[in-house]
């Protein structure tokens, strides 16, 4: 297998694939998709590339076979590569499961008539009416000054969110933590942009530096680095320094 590589000089290297996927921003099964030659669990093809060649790149080892592999395997059709990547018996056992399947589902449909078809009865005693119940009048709910306080303090943080605009010149893709809680993935193509919005800050990375153009809260942001060149930065800049402050103390 091409990615087995990887996967050797990561256990000589005594990391743990979640500590890779800390270290590279990448979800840990993806990185054992490559380790496993299993290709179609990765994403689009633009963030397979660059999830390999950043793999590769951390050992210091030429991506480009594994890209080969990758698109030689990924031009196969579907059932070739499922045929590759699962074990003998699995279509064996996918076969049992679907007439097991099959058998419930015809033994469920001759119960159903019998279930829901009742005797007539000659006689059928009438139900008495029942008087409509009257209509309950809305209660009016008098002004409360804690709630107006709260919605007032919610349009304040409102006001105060970091807006982040992001236009391609060039077809790019990212990964954006929003606020150290929300990850979000995407890929822009030339002329496209997004607008992220954030309480705290941005934590980027940007698979293609030199086709992008960053403006955060109406400011132009300088992007250093060059085209296909992959690099990290959190927005607003203060907020890297007072990571690294925190980190040193």
């Amino acid at each position: 297998m091409a990615g087995e590589i990887l996967k050797i000089k990561r256990e000589e290297s005594g990391k743990d694939i979640r500590e890779i996927s800390n270290l590279l921003k990448i979800k840990s099964e993806y990185l054992r998709a490559i380790e496993n030659d299993e290709f179609a669990k990765l994403p689009i093809e633009v963030y397979a590339k660059g999830y390999i060649r950043e793999y590769a790149r951390l050992y210091k080892i030429d991506a480009e076979p594994i890209i080969k592999a990758y698109t030689e395997k990924m031009s196969l059709p579907e059932k070739e590569r499922e045929e590759i990547s699962l074990p003998a018996n699995t279509t064996k056992k996918k076969m049992k499961i679907n007439y097991l399947v099959y058998g419930v589902i015809i033994v469920v449909a001759a119960l159903v008539p019998m279930i829901f078809v009742t005797p007539k009865s000659e006689n059928r005693e009438s139900t008495p009416t029942t008087k409509p119940m009257p209509a309950v009048q809305p209660v009016q709910q008098t002004e409360n000054p804690v709630q107006e306080s709260k919605i007032e303090d919610k349009k304040k943080q409102e006001t105060k969110k970091h807006i982040l605009k992001i236009s391609a010149s060039d077809t790019v893709w990212l990964q954006v933590n929003i606020d150290n809680t929300q990850t979000r993935e995407m890929i822009l193509k030339k002329g496209e942009s997004a607008t992220l919005s954030a309480s705290e800050n941005f934590s980027l990375k940007i698979g293609n530096a030199g086709g992008i153009k960053l403006t955060l809260d109406k400011k132009d942001i300088e992007v250093k680095g060059k085209k296909g060149q992959v690099i990290s930065l959190v927005l607003p800049a203060d907020k890297q320094r007072k990571t690294d402050t925190d980190k040193k103390n």
